[in-house]
């Protein structure tokens, strides 16, 4: 269910509209509700049939999704959906049973390696908190369920109370209705007026006492906090990194739309704990309220991301329009709003700013905990390959130009050591034009792979740009299915080598058939800073080269 009272043009102005214009471009939606109209169920879910979405995948998907019958999911969220289904964005039932498996095992492990054996849960969380107990109970974890209201007589907390009885886990029900209105009153009356406002916030403020609660009956039992946050709550910025997270979070990485229904349903949990949210209430910058289901909140961050990946350089509207959302349409004005409120929200997600120093006295401790304290289920067994976002833009761009123009490119590399290729190498479908590339570290490797000159390099040194310019060519002349090649040679750093500084550094770029040309650069910053400006520069470079700049 859509709400609006005006409607925002395409400069993002709010316009008033004639609910009689809006009957005619959407007949049967609309009815008048005081002096909001209200666009009644358009973006509600239908069921659909296996003629409506083909496949098993998709029927499957939009079985367990659907909330009503009364209307069909906009076209331009359903295309999306078609296509995040087959992206992988909303696995399959064997994917998610073995994600359940690899949940209940990675709880089980983390139980063992830690010695530790009991867990709280806010049970006021509804479906999220039911599953979080239900999975750390299958873990063998000794599991006591909370309920942290205001009001005992409210539905939730009878709902549970039957949850923990139904999974056979501990109850306490804490009523919290005479404290919590003694510390709001207290506090109301020492607040200090700011920006129009003369209360707090009894919402974010009773969240955090029913948090300092969870943690007080936690550390009586010498137990962990586990949340029953999704990545609905980390996308919306109800839940703050180091604040309110918990201890342990099995269901922040799931979707609520898909995923925690799913595995809620495979644990058992009955139908009527299975109810999501009708959605989100979203606040438009311009007043309106907007209303977006589970659903379409997972679609449109997919969306936006995907979005943000295949149009590196588009950003607001133009990005927009790049995403196939039409002006003054419903799937844009619900699209806007969820960028509204990710973009308010950004700081949630981040966690404590901090800015990083050139010896990076962090990364000291987490090496630390990582070989000495962290339990085995926690450290990392897969390489962590990504790039930041403006060499994966730059990389992007350069693979769709070379795409465009049927080429393919090879690199030639030393300082790097293969980086600038596996940037490319990380852009979806990179194959089509990513030749390979030559990581020539020594200058015994330039002369042997390139046949960069032996006399060259003994007068000039590996860092210079004629040695550049000369593992460009030899690159191309070794790789005949390319038809550009990047190489660069330089200092990283810390220190100088063979009387060059740190930071200096020569790349070369050169078409098949034509003599490459080469530059000289001096960066600035540690060794790190050092490669991130060499690649950057190394993929503007070759992109200009293929557009003739």
């Amino acid at each position: 269910m859509l709400f609006f009272s005006a409607i925002p043009d395409r400069e993002g102005i709010a316009q008033i509209v004639d609910p009689a214009q809006l009957n005619m471009a959407y007949p049967g939606r609309l009815i008048e509700h005081s002096s909001t109209i209200v666009l009644q169920d358009y973006l509600c879910l239908s069921e659909f049939s296996r003629e409506n979405m083909p496949g098993n995948g998709h029927s499957e998907v939009l079985k367990l999704l659907a909330k009503t019958a009364r209307a069909d999911l906009d076209p331009w969220f359903a295309q999306c959906l078609n296509e995040q289904i087959e992206g992988g964005y909303f696995p399959n039932s064997q994917n998610l049973a073995r994600l359940r498996s690899d949940i209940v095992a990675r709880l089980a492990n983390y139980r063992h390696q830690t010695e530790m054996v009991a867990a709280v849960v806010d049970m006021s969380g509804g479906l999220n908190a039911a599953l979080t107990g239900a999975l750390l109970k299958a873990a063998g974890w000794r599991v006591r369920g909370l309920t942290l209201l205001g009001n005992r007589n409210c539905p939730a907390s009878a709902q549970a109370a039957e949850a923990c009885g139904m999974l056979g886990i501990d109850h306490l029900d804490l009523g919290l209705s005479v404290g919590y209105q003694a510390i709001f009153a207290a506090l109301d009356a020492v607040s200090t007026p700011d920006a129009g406002t003369d209360k707090i916030n009894h919402s974010d403020l009773g969240a955090r006492l029913r948090r300092m609660l969870l943690y007080e009956q936690a550390r009586g039992l010498g137990a962990t906090v586990a949340s029953s946050a999704d990545l609905a709550d980390f996308g919306l910025g109800t839940l703050h990194l180091h604040e309110s997270a918990g201890d342990l979070a099995p269901l922040l990485d799931l979707t609520r739309s898909w995923e925690v229904p799913w595995l809620a349903r495979a644990t058992g949990l009955p139908e009527a704990s299975r109810n999501l949210t009708d959605g989100f209430i979203l606040k438009r910058r311009d007043g309106a309220d907007i209303r977006v289901s589970p659903l379409e909140w997972d679609i449109a961050v997919f969306a936006l991301a995907d979005a943000a990946n295949r149009h590196p350089r588009a950003k607001g509207a133009a990005l927009l329009d790049a995403m196939g959302l039409q002006p003054s349409s419903i799937p844009r004005w619900a699209v806007e709003a969820v960028w509204d409120r990710l973009c308010g929200t950004w700081t949630a997600r981040l966690g404590p700013v901090r800015f990083k120093q050139p010896s990076d006295r962090l990364a000291v401790f987490d090496r630390l905990d990582e070989r000495l304290f962290r339990p085995a289920v926690l450290c990392r067994t897969q390489a962590d390959l990504s790039f930041p976002t403006n060499l994966n833009a730059a990389a992007t761009e350069l693979c769709r130009g070379l795409e465009d123009r049927g080429m393919r490119i090879v690199t030639a590399e030393s300082c790097t050591g293969g980086l600038i290729a596996a940037c490319l190498a990380e852009v979806a479908d990179s194959s089509c034009v990513l030749e390979g590339s030559f990581v020539t570290y020594t200058a015994s490797q330039k002369i042997a792979a390139l046949g960069v000159s032996s006399q060259l390099i003994e007068e000039k040194t590996v860092y210079h740009p004629e040695v550049a310019a000369q593992m460009a060519a030899g690159a191309l002349k070794r790789s005949p299915k390319a038809d550009i090649c990047v190489a660069v040679t330089g200092v990283a750093g810390p220190t100088e080598d063979q009387g060059k500084p740190p930071g200096y550094v020569c790349i070369s770029c050169g078409l098949q058939g034509k003599a490459p040309l080469a530059q000289e650069f001096q960066f600035f910053g540690g060794p790190e800073e050092v490669l991130a400006s060499t690649i950057l520069t190394a993929l503007r470079m070759a992109h200009g080269a293929i557009r003739g700049g």
